[in-house]
């Protein structure tokens, strides 16, 4: 629950949560003028200022700990005079302990948003991993159930990359993830997800995308990476397996099946392809013997 009502109150606008932590904020400033000494609502303070420094940040949060310990010797004076006792002392003291409160909220709510953004990026390509990528699908499988939306699904697997690991190492392994994560990203729209399944296998999910555009993009792609990897002089190709779905899936592991299995097929056929289905329309692409697995149009 505390997890949703705050999944909540982060799309809530900044300028409203600090209206209404100011609201509190003089709400709670009234009832402890009108409740005197013998009443000590101190801790309530603490609610509008761990709102601010946890949605708003800690500069936020030191601000209005701030302004609340002014508010507080603002009342002290106000009801006992400038003359009270320990005034100094009891506003510093405060000051401290809000100052506190403030940059712990902050450390935290920074930190829960990294753990967040780790749970669902992959670290080495800072893409979509695969949980991010099998949530995003899942709401496009839902998505395709409701509005009847046509998409795309594709696999994609780095040819030969075990020789790059085995002959130019690790480092440059690394760097040809790094490359194709980033090719796939900029050659792809801003509704697109790119993700890294694991390994040297990416997916893509392309919402509102019918066969022709599936194979006009992919096609686009595979001249990409391939341009890319031959400048660098990397000797890797690639082979991806893409179902159009102009119906929904019986579930996202029959989605994920078809799709793989259309990029094993690429493999199958010699690599350096790819293989398109339309889903439930049509069977995967029947090659001619002696063909090379490349269905591209315009190749």
């Amino acid at each position: 629950m505390l997890i949703r009502m705050n999944a909540v109150l982060r799309r809530v606008p900044r300028w409203a949560i600090l209206a209404g932590s100011l609201l509190v904020t003089g709400a709670v400033a009234w009832f402890d003028y009108r409740a005197g000494e013998g009443v000590e609502i101190a801790v309530f303070y603490l609610i509008p200022i761990v709102a601010v420094a946890w949605h708003l940040g800690r500069s936020a949060g030191v601000w209005f700990a701030a302004l609340t310990t002014l508010t507080r010797i603002t009342l002290e004076w106000l009801s006992r005079g400038p003359g009270a006792q320990y005034l100094v002392w009891n506003s510093a003291a405060q000051l401290l302990f809000f100052l506190f409160i403030a940059a712990l909220v902050s450390l935290l709510s920074e930190q829960t948003v990294e753990l967040r953004i780790l749970a669902r990026e992959d670290p080495l390509t800072g893409i979509p991993n695969r949980r991010a990528f099998f949530g995003a699908l899942d709401r496009a499988v839902e998505w395709s159930r409701r509005q009847g939306m046509t998409w795309v699904l594709a696999y994609l697997d780095v040819d030969n990359f075990k020789k790059v690991n085995d002959t130019l190492g690790h480092g440059v392994g690394d760097e040809v993830l790094k490359r194709v994560a980033r090719t796939l990203r900029e050659g792809t729209r801003r509704i697109d997800v790119v993700a890294r399944l694991g390994g040297d296998e990416f997916a893509l999910l392309l919402p509102e995308t019918d066969a022709e555009h599936a194979e006009t993009i992919v096609n686009k792609l595979l001249s990409l990476l391939e341009e890319t990897v031959q400048r660098e002089g990397w000797p890797v190709t690639f082979s991806i397996g893409a179902v159009t779905f102009v119906a929904p899936p019986d579930s996202i592991d029959a989605a994920v099946a078809m799709a793989d299995a259309c990029m094993y097929r690429a493999k199958a056929h010699g690599k350096a392809g790819a293989i398109f289905r339309v889903w439930p329309d049509q069977t995967p692409l029947q090659l001619p013997q002696g063909v090379p697995a490349v269905a591209r149009s315009g190749r």
